[in-house]
């Protein structure tokens, strides 16, 4: 049976700790109030915010600020390593709510997405072209391109003809983005 061990949260060293387990406590202080008397605030465990698809969270206050935290990053910063930039907290099992230590790895973001692909979690379907909402370009325009190139138009014309940039035309004519016509 696995004992369920305390550490301090990362910037906040006085005032609360996490567990191994993914549970998070007040720490007993004293505090002052706008009148300058003391009134001593016991130690507690922490309600935690359990929403359903999204990961746990904790709202933690330090000198009258309020800030909210993933549980599986505070855990994983006291037990594993600090997260380095660009780096990120992956659930090993993927269930977002699991926050035991064992359940937490710090990994790329690319081998978090990786891991997603992995175990099917990637719900939405990956929208490409016109479909994506964020395109410029229709599927007629991107075949119009690369007939003008076949045609002889050098990147110049064909960009000025779209309004767009010699990069960009670039791009659709080597087949690096609209890939799929």
């Amino acid at each position: 049976m696995e004992l369920e061990v305390w550490k301090p949260v990362r910037g906040f060293e006085d005032y609360y700790e996490v567990s191994n387990f993914g549970r998070v406590r007040s720490l007993e202080r004293e505090v002052r109030n706008t009148l300058k008397s003391c009134r001593v605030v016991k130690g507690r465990i922490l309600s935690l915010n359990y929403r359903k698809g999204k990961y746990v969270t904790v709202g933690l206050s330090k000198d009258q600020v309020v800030k909210t935290f993933s549980v599986h990053t505070l855990v994983a910063e006291a037990f594993i390593r600090e997260v380095p930039k660009g780096m990120c907290v992956n659930h090993i099992n993927a269930d977002k709510h699991d926050n035991y230590v064992s359940n937490l790895e710090i990994v790329t973001y690319s081998e978090n997405i990786k891991h997603a692909h992995r175990l099917g979690l990637n719900y939405s379907p990956c929208l490409r072209g016109e479909d994506s909402g964020k395109s410029y370009f229709k599927e007629a325009d991107v075949l119009k391109i690369r007939k003008m190139r076949e045609e002889g138009n050098t990147f110049k014309v064909i960009a000025n003809t779209f309004n767009c940039s010699i990069s960009t035309i670039s791009n659709i004519v080597y087949k690096k983005t609209w890939n799929h016509i």
